[in-house]
């Protein structure tokens, strides 16, 4: 997965409408996660459900999620751009027709039957 950081995630204070976790890497640094009561009750019904060992896994597991959703973003960001590159240049050359609109959604209203 290419996390450089193990993640051990222990509850060491909780305070009103924060939680703060303790957390080291693997050379030895130190880093404190604060989470709202929601997170926090979020987090022990996961570990008290017995779908996670430790808030340490519901953690890793949250982020290894998060980077995934970031990497799909990011993938899906790059086809949308490079599908529409080839038309800005084709702009930027002025090899461009008016868009004629209503054309356009007579087509999708014969093709699908419904006003876009």
């Amino acid at each position: 997965m290419g996390l450089a950081a193990r993640i051990q995630v222990a509850k060491v204070v909780h305070r009103g409408h924060w939680s703060l976790y303790g957390v080291s890497d693997r050379k030895g640094g130190a880093m404190h996660i604060s989470l709202t009561d929601k997170l926090d009750e979020y987090v022990r019904a996961k570990v008290a459900s017995g779908l996670y060992d430790s808030a340490s896994d519901v953690i890793r597991e949250a982020l290894r999620l998060k980077i995934e959703a970031d990497m799909s973003h990011e993938a899906r960001l790059q086809r949308l751009h490079d599908a529409i590159e080839p038309a800005w240049r084709q702009a930027e050359n002025g090899e461009c027709v008016p868009l004629d609109l209503k054309g356009l959604l007579d087509e999708l209203d014969r093709e699908t039957g419904v006003r876009a």
